[in-house]
């Protein structure tokens, strides 16, 4: 689960290398968690050391994400369950 404030490794190749959710975007009046797949909106909190410069995104930057890896353990239709080591985006 991923709850605002958490930080989160950025799993692309856009330069960034943590990331914080400030809000996550679904369906629904107040949600509180995303799992899965869900579409947050956060800041970029520090940048990889090699691609300072030529990084597409910049320290505080808002930026959209999408939740690739969750430590949560997460269940598929087949019975098998799913749990990495880190929260990614």
């Amino acid at each position: 689960m991923i709850f605002p404030q958490t930080i989160l490794r950025i799993s692309d190749n856009s330069g960034g290398k943590f990331f914080k959710c400030i809000k996550i975007l679904k369906k629904g009046t107040f949600t509180k968690k995303g799992k899965l797949g869900d579409v947050i909106v956060g800041s970029v909190q520090t940048l990889r050391s090699k691609n300072r410069h030529l990084s597409k995104v910049k320290k505080g930057d808002v930026v959209y994400g999408l939740i690739v890896r969750t430590k949560t353990p997460s269940t598929r239709k087949i019975g098998i369950n799913i749990r990495f080591s880190s929260n990614d985006v």
